[in-house]
């Protein structure tokens, strides 16, 4: 399943006209200055990304390895007592747990992982916008602070808004979040990556804050001042982004959008479609009916370089019909 959501602030990928790709290739080009990516491991399989359905780059939801896959909307899922779920927050109930009954389970869901996923952790896809949050940088709120704070490797600091566009805040007073138009301190979140494996911890304030967010056995939401690290079993959490947020799914698409363009390079060149003219010519002065299937294997064959082999294949096929 492949779900499409709308989120507030997102802006949805149109399809560029051609002149539009042609006045843009110096900047794919710039984007696309890393090795293009062929293979990836999905699911613990190599696969050849032309193998990938594009809506499942574009729409399907996939597990964050790391801080870099912290892009754009997110969802902060758990697994607690054999139940699976993610956490969602709405203006009547605030923060709670919300359990696989309420989130869809993706079965045909694309990780970018070295393993195959047995958990229905790994396929979780949110049914509500409420079950999604946006991740939203904080420099500007540190350079007003003053903060100068040494962040090790392993934490990133983030707010968060929900499915209102309000950032989530913690409230010193019910020791709950609510949600504020007013970015501050309490409003900061602290993804430190699970050295162990999957998933990240996470709490709220400041850097060395001990606020953390727990989900309990019996799938209650709580903020727990947890200064002797004894909750970290209910406090690790594993995030699902969007597919094309993710560092290999942008990636992948770029590849494959150099991948087009390049092929779009190519069948413009007059080279190429005078290649292709005169090998229609020659098969079809040989009797051969010039098919859309035919003509592609023949730009193919074009663009792979073996048109010569190509055509000596397909006079042999033609005389040994004939003969028959």
């Amino acid at each position: 399943m492949v779900t499409k959501l709308s989120f507030k602030g997102e802006k949805r990928r149109k399809p560029k006209a051609d002149a539009e790709r042609k006045r843009h290739k110096k900047d794919t080009g710039a984007e696309s200055q890393e090795t293009p990516v062929t293979l990836a491991s999905i699911n613990g399989i190599p696969t050849n990304i032309y193998d990938i359905p594009r809506d499942y780059l574009e729409y399907g939801w996939t597990l964050a390895k790391s801080h870099k896959d912290l892009n754009g909307s997110i969802m902060i899922c758990f697994e607690r007592s054999g139940h699976h779920g993610s956490l969602e927050f709405d203006e009547k109930c605030g923060l709670t747990a919300a359990d696989e009954k309420k989130v869809d389970i993706a079965e045909d869901a694309i990780n970018f992982i070295d393993f195959d996923p047995k958990s229905p952790l790994y396929k979780l896809e949110p049914q509500e916008v409420t079950q999604v949050f946006s991740v939203v940088s904080i420099e500007n709120v540190l350079k007003l602070t003053q903060e100068s704070e040494h962040v090790s490797d392993d934490i990133l600091r983030y707010a968060l808004k929900n499915s209102d566009g309000k950032y989530l805040s913690y409230d010193v007073e019910t020791n709950t979040l609510l949600h504020t138009d007013v970015l501050t301190e309490n409003a900061i979140f602290n993804f430190r990556t699970n050295r162990d494996g999957p998933g990240f911890f996470i709490s709220v304030g400041k850097l060395d804050s001990k606020n953390k967010l727990i989900v309990t056995q019996d799938l209650k939401f709580r903020i727990i001042q947890d200064t002797d690290d004894l909750l970290d079993d209910l406090n690790i959490y594993h995030i699902r982004v969007q597919t094309k947020n993710s560092d290999t799914g942008r990636k992948i698409i770029a590849s494959l959008d150099l991948k087009n363009e390049n092929r779009d390079q190519l069948f413009g060149d007059p080279k190429h479609k005078d290649l292709v003219n005169r090998a229609t010519k020659e098969l079809a002065k040989n009797g051969m009916k010039i098919s859309n299937s035919l003509l592609s294997q023949i730009n193919r064959a074009a663009e792979e370089g073996n048109l010569n082999e190509f055509l000596i294949t397909v006079k042999e096929k033609i005389k040994t019909d004939r003969r028959a």
